[in-house]
């Protein structure tokens, strides 16, 4: 009997995590108990995480990914770095790829539209 081998095997679809990834849509609460915010900063390290923020899907990446870097900063991370990926293609680039491999969480706020997509494969 003939098998075929799935179509996704032979391709690497993503890189394996130990740190917790937080999608969220940007509506949780940033003033006050910060409760889901707290529980990922607690989750990827507490005051030794480095965190990734990814602003997808903004049109003010940059005021978005700031927002987040100061929560994240004043909550006493370690480091947080802003991932700022604007193009699908951008997303495999060595510059991305190495700061997520330093980072104990990755933050992506944001509801990822089509065209952002293929990023994550």
């Amino acid at each position: 009997m003939l098998e075929l081998e799935p179509r996704l095997a032979q391709h690497s679809m993503a890189i394996p995590t130990q740190y917790p990834v937080m999608v969220i849509g940007g509506a949780e609460d940033k003033v006050n108990g910060r409760d889901i915010l707290t529980a990922f900063f607690e989750n990827a390290g507490g005051a030794d995480a480095i965190i990734g923020v990814v602003p997808c899907a903004s049109r003010e990446p940059s005021i978005v990914g700031d927002r987040y870097y100061q929560i994240f900063q004043g909550m006493g991370a370690k480091q947080v770095q802003i991932l700022d990926i604007r193009l699908p293609g951008e997303c495999d680039e060595t510059r991305w790829l190495e700061i997520l491999r330093a980072c104990t969480g990755v933050f992506i706020t944001g509801r990822p539209t089509p065209p952002l997509l293929p990023c994550g494969r």
